[in-house]
């Protein structure tokens, strides 16, 4: 049988944990507490001891009026209250005896005093002793019963559930009581028996050829795609440096789309019901990863549940760009202008305003030469008067002479063409529109330094080869022969300066004299070209705004932007590729001008050059200029002469604002063994004198190369323009499907089926846009008839 000390163990790890936590002073109290006495209106008895106090207490059933244990004191049927201590005739507060429930003397009421108590109880429950002390219990009582089944308590020794309890309460330092000792002492003596070696028998080799040898797999380079996300079924990116017009270039375009306080970006997650993040260079934050040029643009990343949700946020945005365009059409301002700086210094873009100030540091520079270095200053005065610089001598009491050299740009010798304010013009105008979505950049070898150098290397050529003179901030500079000769060349082609003679032109060009505002060298000069909007980001501020890209790679995306860079040499096989931003000044006049002889008035001309919009195949990204000064080979491509018949023109008015249609073939008809020129035009011009006798008000032209070679914006297009906007939808619509048919004709040539055709016909490209002053609104693109007819 099981000893006494066992079973006494036992009834004492069943009780509960409000018997084991009882007082001893319940003794006491067991001659004051009258529990089978029931209570009246005019005696009432102590009946609960305090461990029923406590346990009614926690129940929430607990009533002191009454010292009943089955309702709460706001339910005790005796309306007469009494002492809850002793159940007298005076106010709780007011008992003269000791607290029933501690026995000890406090100011705070009895019911005060369960509630810390039982307080003390709860957290004590809830503690890491009493859970193992729950733990401890629950394991003997689990002992208990193991060793109850066992007729001799020596049998138990060997069973494994009766060990693994015996060692778990060991490692809580638990005393085990009576046999129970002895049982416990013997099971945490015991030794394991010892086993033998075991030996290991190796398997004969399977039957056949001997395996190949393990060849570890190599990992991919690249890192494979990122997981798609599940909260949102769908999601789209909206690039916004497509959809930005040039004269934001050089303003905080990212708070204008955002808006005050961000009220853009609540309008579109509002109307479109979708999640709206601006990501980019600069916006992402720090924590985003950016490897991939296309996630370094400026974009909008639209993440929801169906497409229509993009499309609405697309229309939001095409609504704060039309927005952004009235402002520069009704303020007459582009670039830095926009964002009034109060200070052009702090301004990211600042250096684009223009200051109208000449080149920095051009003050005289002073030498001091003593008595005994008399054969160098000699030497040096005649160097000087060979080089023709204006130089002044003096001499002090200690017989120093000191030497003045002003290194002033000499004046041309005659005044400038006529046409030199309208060159200058037509050529500002050119370097703001070369290239989307930022101003021309000069290269290094596009410059020459001026002041104190023009002097010194007159009589140099601005050969290829000559080494280049490094240029700073602040520097005057003019335009090499090459590249004024190329400007020229790039200006008459595209018609800018009508009327002016080419060698009038590149002398204008040659006059000019700029100040470099800007000087910046790979990531900065790829940043300036291609992440505007990143320098008006936080990270900036920091110093901690980088590309995600090593030099290799950002010198192949200046390739790719057009830059030439310097010309690599064995010492430094891989040249720093150098930008420069240049303020040109204007035309100076010349320094001999005979007496009575004055320029003529320039009025007439430059309000005309000025009133006229810029040519429509200038709208377009220029080429990137060449390093060499191969100029017939980089011309861009002229305008196709089409015959044209007589056709009225209606009176407009010279400010009239007019419209421009552009559409573009897709390049797989360049294959076709016909001229394209001529089956647009049709034969001897049929086709367009058609379109012209029904709208004798526009005109019509076919521009660029029938070539892949050539750049996107200078392949083979048709251009219609017209100033009367009640016929210019229709003639879109006319010229669209003049374009279809020839793309109709030339497939049925090359032989394509029904469905190659259609899918030519979709990559036709149009624009369409009003242009007036120079300032151009986009439309909406042409749609042919048949498309328009069709059902919605």
């Amino acid at each position: 049988g099981l000893p006494a000390a066992v079973r006494s163990l036992g009834r004492r790890g069943t009780s509960s944990d409000s018997s084991s936590t009882s007082d001893e002073g319940m003794s006491d109290e067991s001659d004051e507490v009258m529990s089978d006495i029931e209570p009246s209106d005019g005696y009432r008895p102590i009946r609960l001891p305090r461990d029923k106090v406590r346990d009614a207490y926690l129940q929430g059933l607990l009533c002191l009026n009454c010292d009943a244990a089955d309702h709460k004191h706001q339910d005790c049927p005796f309306r007469k209250k009494v002492c809850w201590n002793c159940h007298g005739n005076h106010p709780g507060n007011d008992c003269p005896l000791r607290c029933r429930f501690c026995k000890d003397r406090h100011d705070y009421p009895l019911l005060e005093c369960i509630k810390r108590v039982c307080r003390r109880v709860t957290d004590w429950k809830k503690s890491k002793p009493a859970q193992e002390q729950r733990g401890v219990l629950s394991s003997f009582e689990h002992l208990m019963v193991k060793v109850e089944g066992f007729e001799d308590i020596d049998l138990a020794r060997h069973n494994v559930e009766v060990q693994k309890i015996v060692k778990e309460l060991n490692e809580h330092s638990v005393i085990f009581p009576g046999d129970l000792e002895e049982l416990a002492t013997s099971i945490l003596d015991m030794k394991p028996p010892p086993k033998g070696p075991v030996e290991m028998i190796t398997p004969p080799p399977p039957p056949g050829a001997p395996p190949k040898p393990y060849v570890a797999p190599k990992l991919p380079k690249e890192p494979p795609p990122a997981m798609p996300e599940n909260k949102y079924p769908w999601s789209e990116k909206i690039f916004l440096d497509n959809l930005l017009v040039r004269g934001v270039y050089g303003s905080n375009v990212l708070s204008r789309i955002i808006g005050r306080g961000g009220a853009h970006h609540r309008r579109m997650e509002t109307e479109s019901g979708a999640r709206v993040f601006f990501r980019g260079l600069g916006v992402s934050g720090r924590d985003a990863e950016l490897n991939d040029p296309i996630d370094c643009r400026l974009h909008i990343a639209v993440k929801g549940e169906v497409p229509q949700q993009g499309r609405s946020v697309r229309r939001i945005i095409s609504e704060i760009i039309g927005e952004i365009d009235a402002e520069i059409a009704e303020r007459g301002e582009a670039g830095p202008s926009l964002d009034r700086p109060r200070d052009a210094d702090l301004h990211p873009f600042g250096f684009m305003l223009p200051k109208g100030e000449g080149p920095e540091g051009d003050g005289p520079l002073k030498f001091k030469f003593p008595e005994e270095d008399g054969q160098s200053l000699n030497d040096l005065l005649v160097w000087l008067k060979q080089a023709k610089m204006p130089l002044e001598l003096d001499s002090d009491t200690q017989w120093r002479t000191t030497l003045q050299v002003t290194p002033t740009d000499p004046a041309p010798p005659d005044d400038p063409p006529e046409e030199a304010d309208v060159v200058a013009d037509a050529f500002g105008r050119l370097l703001d529109e070369w290239h989307y979505p930022s101003p021309y950049w000069f290269e290094e070898h596009d410059l020459k330094p001026t002041g104190l150098w023009t002097q010194l290397t007159q009589g140099e050529q601005d050969a290829p080869d000559a080494c280049p003179i490094s240029l700073q901030k602040g520097q005057g500079v003019r335009l090499t022969a090459t590249t004024a000769s190329y400007f020229a060349t790039v200006m008459e082609q595209a018609d800018l300066v009508p009327g002016v003679p080419r060698s009038t032109v590149e002398t204008v060009l040659q006059r000019l004299r700029g100040v470099v505002r800007r000087q910046a060298a790979d990531e900065q000069l790829l940043l300036y070209l291609a992440y505007p909007w990143a320098w008006f980001s936080e990270a900036v501020g920091r110093g901690g705004l980088r590309l995600p890209f090593g030099k290799e790679r950002v010198h192949e995306m200046l390739v790719d932007l057009g830059r030439v860079g310097s010309k690599p040499t064995e010492s430094c096989p891989a040249p720093s590729f150098r930008g420069f931003s240049v303020e040109w000044l204007p035309v100076k006049a010349g320094a001999v001008r005979p007496e009575g002889e004055h320029r003529k008035p320039l009025l007439a001309l430059a309000a005309t050059q000025k009133e006229a919009p810029p040519p429509p195949q200038f709208q377009q990204p220029l080429p990137a200029m060449p390093p060499s000064a191969a100029l017939p080979a980089l011309a861009a491509p002229a305008a196709v002469a089409m015959p044209e018949p007589p056709r009225l023109a209606a009176p407009q008015a010279p400010d009239a604002p007019r419209g421009y249609c552009k559409c573009w073939l897709p390049d797989a008809i360049f294959s076709s063994g016909q001229d394209l020129n001529e089956l647009i035009a049709g034969p001897g011009g049929a086709h367009f004198a058609h379109v012209l006798k029904k709208y004798p008000s526009v005109q019509l032209r076919v521009e660029g190369l029938a070539s892949t070679a050539a750049p996107p914006a200078h392949r083979l297009h048709i251009v219609m323009s017209s100033e009367d906007s009640e016929v210019f939808e229709s003639a879109a619509a006319d010229v669209l499907d003049l374009v279809e048919t020839v793309c109709d004709m030339v497939g049925e040539e090359l032989g394509f089926s029904e469905e190659q055709v259609e899918e030519l016909i979709k990559g036709i490209r149009s624009e369409k846009y009003f242009e007036a002053h120079g300032i151009r609104t986009p439309l909406p693109p042409a749609t042919s008839r048949g498309a328009a007819a069709e059902p919605q």
